[in-house]
């Protein structure tokens, strides 16, 4: 089985490479971005009771779960597996632990779809941010780097975007409408607010 501290070493490590080898492009999946889901996901795990194996699993699957943007984006979450794989390889990682957080990084692709608690709490973890202050800054973020790679919106269209994604993207797990869901609707106030403004 792989310990605690281990995955801990392991998040290091895999933090360092990806900010070493990821596109400065990537302005939102970046190494900021996999740490904040790895915080969460050690949050949101600490409000319940989960098997060792399934813990491991989700701590796994946090730290590699935008691997894929080092190949390509369109298809990042199945390209997150070689690099599983090869990290596992040097800090050995069984066969079957890397498989199951694979399988838990195919539940985010999006729109999410989970099919199992461990990929709900991924699902959450990684879109937490929808219910922190901290949402206005990501937004920016990720609208830069939809820019950096040619994709312009104006004001009103990105904000209607926004919106959307606020309100479609209702938490799955208690844990996380009970810490982020507050916030989730404050931000969506907030945005509101910004909409109202266009229209004079």
């Amino acid at each position: 089985m792989t310990g605690f501290f281990t995955i801990n070493a392991l998040q290091s490590a895999a933090l360092d490479y990806l900010s070493t080898y990821l596109s400065p492009d990537c302005t939102y999946h970046n190494a900021q971005h996999t740490l904040e889901v790895c915080n969460a996901v050690m949050e949101f795990t600490q409000h319940g009771d989960w098997p060792p194996e399934e813990y491991a699993a989700l701590r796994i699957a946090a730290i590699f779960h935008d691997f894929g943007y080092l190949t390509a984006p369109e298809a990042n979450e199945a390209l997150a597996l070689p690099y599983i794989k090869k990290f596992a390889a040097a800090w050995a990682i069984n066969d079957q632990l890397v498989e199951r957080a694979h399988e838990l990084i195919l539940e985010t692709v999006y729109p999410y779809c989970p099919l199992t608690p461990a990929g709900e709490l991924l699902c959450d973890a990684d879109i937490e941010y929808i219910g922190r202050d901290c949402f206005m800054e990501r937004a920016g973020m990720f609208r830069l780097e939809l820019q950096l790679q040619g994709l312009e919106y104006d004001d009103v269209t990105w904000w209607n975007m926004e919106m959307d994604f606020l309100l479609r993207n209702k938490f799955f797990t208690p844990v996380c409408r009970q810490l982020r869901e507050a916030g989730r609707q404050k931000n969506i106030a907030a945005v509101e607010k910004i909409l109202r403004q266009f229209k004079g």
